[in-house]
């Protein structure tokens, strides 16, 4: 699975223009206050026990392409600078469903067919759409998550158009895979013109 949340330490590289890929392991915990001798009360606050800042709570789920990641069919990232910030600090969770589902970087382009994922040769990936949907929606339930910034016209991530499944670049209204189970339990979806308005 993607890294959802960012890589933790202080001095981690900047982005390259066109993606950012968190090294493997880039997860480790962060380095022990150097008052570990000091005890705190029993039943203090964790970060008052640890020494560390309390981690930030993520306020969105977002399609991890636009938060800078390199997961694209085509192997390349969609950046918003605003989400790759927001992603860097903890308040936005990056997903990707086909690769979590089980697909590979890069793949086969899929579109949307009679409510099926199919690929450009004719393989029905369907049931890795939905695996990787359904993760999507376990994540913002574990987090109480209620807004999900995706990326419009994606076979998972389109919140209100999508291609017409023959690969001749047409777009239609529709939702992707993701986008529509997201919006049947609940969680506002917005696409990238959408996330800017909400900007202040």
């Amino acid at each position: 699975m993607l890294h959802a949340t960012p890589p933790a330490e202080p001095d981690m590289p900047a982005p390259a223009p066109d993606a950012l890929t968190p090294a493997p392991g880039a997860l480790a915990a962060m380095p022990q206050s150097s008052s570990a001798a000091q005890t705190p009360a029993a039943g203090a606050p964790e970060h008052k026990r640890t020494g560390q800042a309390p981690q930030p709570a993520p306020f969105c789920l977002a399609s991890a392409c636009l938060c800078g990641l390199a997961c694209r069919w085509d192997g390349r990232a969609a950046p918003l600078e605003r989400l790759v910030e927001l992603y860097r600090q903890g308040l936005a969770l990056a997903v990707c469903p086909e690769v979590d589902g089980g697909l590979p970087v890069p793949r086969m382009p899929c579109e949307l067919r009679g409510g099926r994922a199919l690929s450009r040769d004719g393989r029905d990936l369907t049931p890795q759409f939905t695996a990787g949907a359904a993760q999507a929606l376990q994540l913002a339930r574990e987090h109480n998550i209620r807004l999900a910034v995706l990326k419009e016209r994606s076979p998972s991530c389109g919140g209100t158009e999508i291609y017409d499944g023959s690969f001749s670049g047409r777009r239609v209204p529709g939702k992707g895979i993701t986008a529509a189970l997201l919006e049947a339990h609940g969680i506002r979806v917005v696409n990238e013109d959408g996330f800017a308005a909400l900007l202040p």
